[in-house]
C-alpha cells in the first residue's frame, strides 16, 4: 500500500473515532437523563397521593 491509501484509510479511521466518541456521549447522557425520568416518576405518584389524602 502506498502512504497516500494509508493516509486516506487513517483519516477515515480518525473521523469514525470522532463519531464513535460523540454517539458514546450521547449514550451515556441519555441512559442518565432516562434514570433520572424513572427517580422522578414515583416521586410525583407520592406527591399525588398526598395531596389526594
Amino acid at each position: 500500500t502506498t502512504y497516500g491509501e494509508f493516509k486516506t484509510v487513517r483519516d477515515d479511521l480518525h473521523r469514525l473515532w470522532k463519531v464513535k466518541s460523540c454517539v458514546d456521549t450521547a449514550a451515556r447522557f441519555n441512559e442518565r437523563t432516562e434514570e433520572q425520568m424513572l427517580q422522578n416518576r414515583p416521586q410525583t405518584r407520592h406527591k399525588k397521593e398526598e395531596l389526594s389524602r
